[in-house]
């Protein structure tokens, strides 16, 4: 609801303006949000198989 005071020859008027909006989805905002785990999840897996590639260098195999 929004409130209007109008000054108009010495009278105050108020003025109630209310009006209904329905409710809009935001797929782009989904999109990037989805992304952005996705990209989280890529960090996350390369981080593991940096960590688990480093730590087999000095062990020797048999």
């Amino acid at each position: 609801m929004k409130i209007f005071l109008v000054w108009l020859a010495g009278l105050l008027l108020v003025l109630y303006l209310t009006y209904d909006t329905a409710p809009v989805p935001e797929p782009a905002t989904m999109h990037l949000f989805g992304l952005g785990i996705l990209g989280l999840a890529g960090v996350f897996r390369k981080k593991q198989r940096y960590q688990i590639d480093t730590s087999r260098k000095g062990k020797v195999s048999k």
